[in-house]
């Protein structure tokens, strides 16, 4: 697995950790905006940490596309398992906020 990857998919379980602890804290939240938050600096972090590691590695040209390339190889492990968890999240182990939303 690329080092990208796995940067996106570290991200990606920190969140889904933090999301799940923050539900045994406190199991009807008033807010969620403080989660979507976080989630969304987790992703632009996993990004960046991601085009920092690879801008240190590669030595030579450098390109928008490459750049848009890398990042998304972080971004899309993300994206695809923080979806996944929030479906099961909110599917089996909250099913009641849909009903208070």
């Amino acid at each position: 697995m690329n080092n990208t990857v796995k940067i996106g998919v570290g991200f990606a379980l920190a969140w889904c950790g933090v999301k799940y602890i923050s539900y045994l804290i406190e199991p009807l939240p008033s807010s969620i905006v403080p989660t979507v938050l976080l989630n969304i600096l987790f992703l632009l972090s996993a990004i960046a940490i991601a085009l920092y590691q690879v801008k240190r590695q590669q030595r030579g040209d450098d390109t928008a596309m490459g750049d848009i390339k890398n990042g998304l190889k972080a971004g899309i492990p993300y994206t695809v398992i923080v979806s996944l968890f929030i479906y099961l999240f909110y599917g089996t182990i909250n099913p009641e906020f849909n009903q208070k939303q």
